[in-house]
């Protein structure tokens, strides 16, 4: 059993608590979601960042007391409903959101290194300058891959680090993005394998692209904060931030 399983369980747990709502039930739903907020390991792990929000909540009188919260809490845990969460993200190392166990990988600093240096690429890019830019924009792509290699990623995503997740995608990105065709008409197509934000073979305008890309290179600099949509159906999870 998965720790995002064995975590969506414990929530199925308290709300029944709630549910049944004597004193002696309360208390022990309370006791039991104070022990899942105190945990402050793998704070980005996305399967735990969706069912923590719900232990957060439930601190609260106004939520384990409401009936239709509680219901529709336990129909999203229970995976008879999808749900969405909405989460503000700045990835700043100094910021409380790491933790110790969460900090940065010197192999995925370089990684994102890369990627801004990848970026920059595009600033002042023109007709007179494309060969040269790149040159030096491919360049950057094939460190990007083999800086990739370096870094393991889950085979199931909501026990990924979300963090290592959007460094990832963001390079499966850059690196198919053709320069010429960008001077040309400002459109980049993704084919499979590559994706966007969950969907496959999906046609957006390049600067929208460069936009969203510049938005999550900046709160990985702590100079933003980046807003994160996980919409999740059971143990099916899509990340958006385009």
């Amino acid at each position: 059993m998965t720790e995002y399983t064995k975590l969506r369980l414990k929530l199925l747990k308290v709300i029944t608590y709630f549910k049944i709502g004597t004193p002696d039930s309360i208390n022990i739903g309370l006791e039991l979601v104070k022990k899942i907020v105190w945990d402050t390991s793998d704070k980005l792990i996305i399967g735990k960042m969706i069912w923590e929000s719900f232990f957060i909540e439930l601190t609260d009188s106004i939520f384990y007391t409401d009936k239709e919260y509680l219901q529709d809490a336990f129909e999203q845990a229970s995976g008879i409903k999808p749900g969405n969460q909405v989460i503000l993200c700045n990835f700043d190392e100094t910021d409380t959101m790491i933790e110790e166990n969460d900090s940065y990988t010197e192999e995925e600093r370089i990684l994102k290194k890369l990627l801004t240096d990848a970026f920059r690429c595009f600033e002042g890019i023109s007709d007179d300058n494309t060969q040269e830019k790149e040159a030096t924009f491919r360049q950057i792509c094939l460190e990007i891959c083999k800086q990739q290699q370096k870094i393991p990623v889950s085979p199931r995503l909501y026990e990924e680090n979300l963090f290592r997740f959007l460094l990832n995608d963001i390079a499966n990105i850059i690196i198919n993005i053709d320069i010429r065709r960008y001077i040309k008409d400002s459109v980049l197509t993704i084919s499979p394998p590559y994706r966007i934000v969950g969907r496959i073979g999906y046609t957006i305008k390049m600067d929208h692209i460069l936009e969203s890309i510049k938005s999550v290179l900046e709160s990985f600099e702590g100079k933003r904060w980046l807003y994160v949509n996980i919409h999740y159906d059971n143990e099916i999870i899509l990340i958006s931030y385009l």
